[in-house]
């Protein structure tokens, strides 16, 4: 023992430099020789390809185009998305290279013995093809997230009793699309084995793949899950460990030619065929070989319906989901795609032709890209970008993005000048800074940008000079690029809402408390005589808030507006405002421009509005009663069919939703950096959705490009639009709105209110847009004001009242302050309540949101991390709760005293906010949306299929009655909640519904027996 101890003592003296030789030393040297930039690039690629909840919905959409769309239109969106993503791989590839090239040169030198360090350039080269396969692998990874979240999709509306074909629009692959996939992925996987004999690694890798790769997408062509169930993946798990292990021993017996090959007598005689080239088919043949039994596997699965249910491992043939084998499909040809290009960039890597055109590829694009933004109107960027598809836009979005940050990247190394970090210095600097007339900060800039350029070429630093050069011209294009409009604050307010709600109500005929009968009826918009007694019916107005979302959120508030009012012809003439956030905001907007466009024609063709809509109920009849219905778009009769004029609002609201607009606002991008875009992203999109409003209705579009302030009047029979932003400088409430509201919330501001900047040009969609500007998404809506200076600045009091400066106010997204729009549908609640009980009204507010105040205990898990995330995670759900917030104070505001609280079978008090809400005499009832249960993501291109689970979301007063709707709260698995959500079923789907039939029966009368009880006045702000 005692001579065992310096022995062991000498070993673990040897162990330090063991590791630092063997471990620390070449780790050390890889830092040293890559380059962050291609890596950081590519993981940033994979990340978003494929977690991104909006590009989950492109996938979507681009799957369900193949059945929906034209042949030339498909291939062309497909051919421009696979381009440019090539296009990334060589970029990526080449900047590897070129810029981690040079650090490997200066490791070899500092080497002194020979072969040291040989496998550096080994590394180099495995890396270089992992990133260039980052974007492809970021498609595969994203096509599979794509079949998880349709699978969890479709299992909830199975839960919730729905047929999810009944909403899946992704089409089933014929047999020969998939044969051809599977044929060309396994060609292109075989052919790497057989061109590439020298790669060892290579071929080993793919042989490893070859047969888990065919049997994921065998797998995945059963639409089952990757690994089954648990019973079924011990034993699937064991197979094909042993199936991957036999496959690989019979590649290695394969090999192992090569020794015979080299003593072979063949290789020495002058033939055709070598032995060499026989065991190239053989290795071929061997890699093909998976690739044949999973294509001969799938034709046989209909002929042996047993087998398919046991490799799906269903426990019954109803728990079979629709078929979503089109993903297997995609994933096969992104595969191949992606394996070509990754070999042909290894191949040609040595070849300047290549290198020199893939140069001018990237330059042209770019170049073309910026032209198309700087010299052709709006509409041909709108359509030129939806012609190249999503995929394809943000694919050259990335392009140029990558590119850019290149060729700084390179600059940089060349001349030890720091460009990037001085560009994006830069960058922000010009873009805070004031750019108003004569000298400013932003002159200054160019000038130092001048001076370097001017140093860098008389020191014969040539790329510093260059960038030094960049700089100056964008300076100086940003600052000449013209200046934004200077607005003066208002000096007088609009007339107040209370006097504007009173002469509304008197345009519709509705009578004062006491008087005369005989007066003008109640409902003019079906101008019929009602009498008015004390006792009788009162006119029902609206208040509706609808929250923000994106797309989803507009999909939802279009679609819930147009179908009340496909349903009852007077909705609109009731509804008085609307108060939206965000993605609720564009969703109003397009709902009071199509409606704002049928009441013009109306009037143009002297047909009552009441009777309009009558014929467009009738011409929807029969889609509401069939399964159709749950499709919400359909294509619109042809221009001379008698149902063309009549097409209703709910199919004119669907098709302008569903369009892309998340192409031309992704392509904004890179030119708005560089200053080539008049107004950025937030006017490409306002721009898209004008098109599509274009496309289904001229006169819709034409409301939607007037200007705001023209948009409503005290007499009009659509609905005013209260669009909510957040104040940047004050983190308040401001909105586009047509009346003042400051006076009613102090914590509230509209534009027409004094003190705030008068703009008087700004459209209506575009106003929509200010509301929707979520950060990093579309830039804040900046402003430049004249506001007088202050009264105890230095120039005195006298000089302060006739002086005035500029300054800069900025508004972005309302979500910020109050994402479900209901604080300020609360204020406008409470402003109006007294003169409602002053008419003959009876005034209801209507929430459209997922936010839900209840607190399910149970659910909340924090973190141990309490001091580093605690103060994160408390802002955001701070953020996040604000809605919340909003909908528990609407309940308080408008249900006075509980009314409405139920109890449940044990005699326990129910008083939640949906348990108050929602009976058919209740001031307050609340749409539910539930957007983390279905997946509804963020963005601004929604799927046909998410489209379709958001309208069945909405429910339908078709097929609910007043025994479903007598106001008996529901428990159990209908009010089962997550913290801030709702948990959606069908129970709440019903529940929607009587809203929907609770709208549609106050405006057809009072139901009989019913008398609306008189509520005690609200508490008013202090």
């Amino acid at each position: 023992m005692t001579s065992a101890w310096p022995l062991l003592v000498e070993k673990r003296a040897e162990i330090a430099p063991a590791l630092r030789r063997e471990f620390w030393l070449p780790l050390r040297r890889l830092a040293k020789m890559f380059h962050i930039l291609p890596i950081a690039a590519a993981a940033a690629l994979f990340v978003l390809l494929a977690f991104d909840g909006q590009l989950t919905e492109i996938y979507v959409s681009y799957m369900e185009d193949i059945a929906s769309a034209g042949l030339a239109l498909v291939v062309i969106r497909f051919v421009v998305a696979a381009f440019g993503f090539a296009l990334i791989s060589a970029v990526l590839y080449e900047a590897h290279y070129r810029l981690s090239g040079p650090r490997i040169s200066v490791i070899y030198s500092m080497n002194a013995e020979v072969g040291t360090g040989s496998r550096l350039r080994q590394v180099q080269d495995v890396s270089a093809i992992i990133i260039a396969l980052s974007p492809w692998i970021g498609l595969i990874a994203g096509l599979l997230n794509t079949k998880i979240s349709l699978t969890s999709l479709f299992e909830n509306l199975q839960k919730a009793k729905i047929d999810p074909a009944d909403l899946q629009h992704v089409p089933e692959p014929s047999v020969l699309a998939v044969a051809c996939a599977i044929v060309i992925l396994g060609l292109v996987m075989a052919s790497l084995v057989a061109l590439h004999p020298k790669n060892r690694m290579l071929q080993h890798s793919v042989m490893m793949l070859t047969p888990l790769a065919a049997a994921l997408v065998f797998r995945l062509l059963l639409d089952a899950p990757p690994f089954g169930a648990t019973a079924f993946r011990l034993g699937a798990s064991v197979a094909a460990i042993l199936i991957v292990g036999a496959y690989y021993v019979v590649y290695h017996r394969i090999d192992l030619l090569r020794a015979y090959i080299f003593r072979a007598k063949a290789l020495r005689e002058d033939n055709n065929f070598s032995m060499r080239q026989w065991q190239r088919i053989v290795l071929f043949g061997w890699a093909l070989l998976p690739w044949i039994v999973a294509l001969v596997l799938y034709l046989l699965l209909p002929i042996f319906g047993a087998l398919k249910s046991w490799l799906l491992g269903a426990a019954t043939p109803g728990a079979v989901l629709p078929s979503l084998a089109m993903i297997a499909v995609g994933i096969c040809w992104v595969a191949a795609l992606g394996l070509t290009v990754a070999s042909l960039l290894h191949r040609l890597r040595d070849d300047i032709v290549v290198r020199v055109w893939l140069y001018v590829a990237v330059c042209a694009l770019a170049i073309a890209g910026l032209l198309i933004f700087w010299f052709t109107s709006t509409d041909f960027i709108v359509t030129v970008y939806r012609c190249l598809g999503p995929l394809g836009s943000l694919a050259l979005s990335l392009l140029f993005l990558i590119s850019g940050c290149v060729v700084l990247a390179v600059l940089s190394q060349r001349s030890h000048f720091p460009a990037f970090t001085l560009v994006a210095l830069v960058l922000i600097a010009i873009a805070r800074l004031p750019t108003s007339s004569g000298w400013s900060p932003t002159l200054l800039i160019a000038a130092v940008c001048l001076v370097l350029a001017a140093i860098a070429v008389l020191s014969r630093l040539f790329p510093a000079a260059g960038v030094a050069l960049l700089l100056f011209a964008a300076v100086l294009f940003n600052y000449f690029r013209g200046v934004e409009p200077e607005f003066k604050l208002n000096r007088q307010a609009a007339t107040n809402l209370g006097r504007q709600f009173d002469h509304w109500l008197t345009s519709k005929g509705v009578p004062v408390v006491g008087a005369d009968p005989a007066q003008t009826p109640i409902d003019s918009c079906f101008a019929r005589p009602t009498a008015v007694t004390p006792d009788g019916p009162k006119y029902p107005v609206f208040i509706i808030a609808a929250e923000g979302g994106g797309i989803y959120a507009t999909s939802a508030t279009s679609m819930f507006l147009a179908r009340l009012q496909d349903e009852n012809p007077c909705f609109s003439d009731h509804v008085f405002a609307i108060s939206a956030v965000s993605g609720g905001s564009l969703g109003a907007t397009i709902f009071q421009a199509i409606e704002a466009a049928r009441l013009s024609r109306a009037s143009a063709a002297g047909t009552p509005p009441a009777l309009l809509a009558e014929r467009a109920n009738a011409a929807e009849t029969t889609s509401m009663v069939t399964p159709d219905r749950l499709r919400p778009c359909r294509t619109p009769p042809a221009a001379g069919h008698p149902e063309a004029v009549n097409f209703s609002l709910e199919q004119k609201a669907c098709r302008i939703v569903e369009g892309d607009h998340f192409s031309p606002l992704i392509a904004s991008i890179f030119p708005e950096l560089l200053g080539f875009t008049r107004k950025g992203r937030p006017f490409e999109l306002a721009a898209s959705f004008q098109q599509s409003a274009n496309a289904e209705d001229p006169r819709a579009a034409a409301v939607l490009r007037a200007p705001f302030t023209a948009d409503w009047t005290d007499v009009s029979k659509a609905p005013a639009l209260v669009l909510n932003a957040t104040w940047v400088e004050t983190g308040l409430r401001a909105a586009f709105a047509p009346f003042p509201l400051h006076g009613i919330d102090d914590s509230l501001y509209s534009f027409v209110d004094v003190d705030m900047p008068a703009n008087p040009a700004e459209t209506l969609i575009d106003a929509a847009v200010v509301s929707a500007r979520f950060p990093l998404v579309l830039p804040p809506y900046s402003i430049q004001v004249r506001a007088p200076t202050a009264p105890n600045s230095p120039t005195g009091a006298a000089a302060a009242r006739t002086s005035e400066q500029s300054s800069y106010w900025n508004f972005v997204d309302g979500a910020y302050s109050d994402n479900s729009g209901a604080a300020t549908a609360l204020a406008l609640y409470r402003a109006l309540f007294a003169t409602a009980q002053s008419r003959h009204v009876v005034l209801r507010l209507i929430l459209l949101t997922s936010s839900d105040p209840a607190l399910a205990v149970n659910q909340i898990s924090g973190t141990t991390f309490a001091d580093v995330m605690g103060p994160l995670n408390a802002m955001l759900n701070v953020r996040s709760g604000l809605a919340n917030e909003a909908v528990a104070r609407a309940c308080d505001g408008v249900l006075v005293g509980g009314e409405g609280a139920t109890a449940d079978s044990a005699g326990k008090a129910q008083n939640t906010c949906e348990d108050r809400a929602n009976r058919p005499d209740s001031a307050l009832q609340i749409v539910g949306i539930e957007d983390q249960t279905y997946g509804l993501s963020l963005g601004w291109k929604i799927s046909q299929t998410t489209f379709s689970v958001v309208s069945w979301m909405l429910g339908r007063s078709d097929i609910v009655g007043a025994s479903d709707c007598n106001g008996t709260a529901k428990h159990g698995d209908a009010t089962s909640q997550a913290n801030g959500q709702f948990i959606l079923n069908e129970q709440v789907v019903e529940r929607n519904s009587c809203v929907l039939w609770s709208v549609q029966q106050s405006l057809g009368g009072a139901p009989a027996g019913h008398v609306v009880p008189e509520r005690a006045a609200p508490a008013q702000r202090h």
